[in-house]
């Protein structure tokens, strides 16, 4: 990583304690649009953790020999391998920033990149143009603090989530929440001064609830995590998407038949693709549980059906959205969710199974699909017996074993 040459840096108190940052030099200058920062081709690599591993990080002094096994290795650490962190954890979370889902840049010594010294702005003056430049965003004068906004790399999962910012200018937002992707007004206005990953954040034409970040879980694969309390029947996930039909969803793809969400008797929701590339979205990653605490409240979006503690992974049942109108690629498989009534193997009409337990959280073709069965029945085995005049509105989600 290189910094412009007319930059330095230097220790200031403008907070009320003593900070290091990224400031021009004195009798210097840099135009608008010049470099201020930039990754050199074969330079040194990112060490890059997950969530998991910043909160695992040991908070005991330790040699960056000894953490040589934490995130991705450099020759930093390799030729000075003796230098004591004290809190490594501690270091870990200040200097982080992140580059996509769950995948966050960091060093336990900054030294290794002195752009780790860069500090926020609500009012930034310099902005990023790709993932690997940061350039000016106006003329920086003499002494002038190099500055970006920290919603330009971070989501709600940041390290940096709930700093109170005291940048002091007109813009300030105080509370640093980093939802700001999910503005329209922060979109327009800063959309080209964002990395590769918010960018794609602001692309999305689905929503996932502020409170619910993605995460690697369910051995290594990415899966919707909640990050607060969420009550019964709290709106989760909206699924977005192009729909198309029956009979075109079946010349689609393998992977994009996989993908797709039945939304009606007929009609299927498939991800929007740029460029031939499928796009997926941060709901899509929802998982399957056949223990699940998540249903559908319509045929696109996800509400808990239970109160779901800080932690827990989001999990909808996948037969609660399918009808077995078409088997698609991937509408039966096994199943390995671990739950203790885990059925193995998922079919395509496992709603009629369903049904008699999460009436209620069925999309509505499937509660339809279901009530028409029920009149057949009903019908071919004349007045019935006790247990054919059961109702599946009798039969709704109450039962407190999931």
């Amino acid at each position: 990583m290189v910094l412009h040459p007319a930059l330095q840096i230097k220790t200031f108190h403008t907070y009320g304690f003593a900070c290091k940052g990224i400031f021009v030099k004195q009798d210097h200058s840099i135009k608008k649009g010049e470099s201020v920062w930039w990754y050199e081709s074969g330079g040194e690599s990112l060490r890059l953790f997950t969530k998991e591993q910043l909160v695992n990080a040991p908070t005991t002094p330790k040699t960056l020999q000894e953490l040589g096994y934490i995130g991705d290795n450099n020759a930093f650490a390799q030729t000075n391998p003796g230098i004591v962190i004290e809190n490594p954890q501690e270091q870990l979370f200040v200097y982080s920033y992140m580059m996509d889902d769950d995948c966050f840049a960091s060093t336990p010594y900054p030294e290794e990149d002195v752009s780790y010294y860069y500090n926020h702005s609500c009012d930034p003056n310099t902005g990023y143009r790709g993932d690997d430049l940061i350039v000016a965003l106006r003329d920086l004068d003499s002494q002038e603090q190099v500055l970006y906004d920290y919603a330009f790399t971070e989501t709600q999962d940041s390290s940096h989530y709930g700093m109170m910012c005291k940048c002091k200018s007109s813009k300030c937002r105080g509370f640093l929440d980093f939802l700001n992707y999910k503005d329209p007004v922060f979109i327009q206005e800063h959309y080209e001064n964002c990395t590769t990953f918010i960018k794609a954040k602001m692309r999305e034409n689905g929503w996932i609830h502020d409170g619910v970040v993605k995460r690697k879980c369910f051995g290594g694969e990415y899966g919707l995590v909640t990050k607060v309390l969420l009550a019964r029947k709290t709106p989760v996930v909206v699924f977005a998407g192009k729909v198309v039909s029956g009979s075109q969803v079946v010349e689609l793809s393998p992977r994009d038949q996989q993908m797709s969400l039945q939304v009606s008797k007929d009609l299927w929701q498939i991800p929007c693709s740029q460029n031939g590339v499928i796009m997926f979205e941060s709901g899509d990653f929802i998982n399957h549980s056949c223990n699940p605490n998540c249903g559908m409240f319509d045929s696109t979006t996800v509400v808990t059906m239970r109160d779901v503690a800080p932690g827990e992974s989001l999990t909808i049942d996948y037969a609660m959205v399918n009808s077995g109108e078409r088997v698609l690629y991937g509408d039966s498989f096994e199943c390995e969710c671990g739950a203790h009534n885990c059925r193995k193997l998922v079919h395509a009409e496992d709603y009629t199974v369903l049904a008699q337990k999460y009436f209620e959280f069925m999309s509505p073709f499937c509660r339809d699909k279901y009530l028409d069965l029920l009149a057949l029945k009903k019908t071919y085995s004349g007045h019935g017996s006790d247990a054919d005049e059961t109702t599946a509105s009798e039969n709704t989600a109450t039962d407190e074993s999931y």
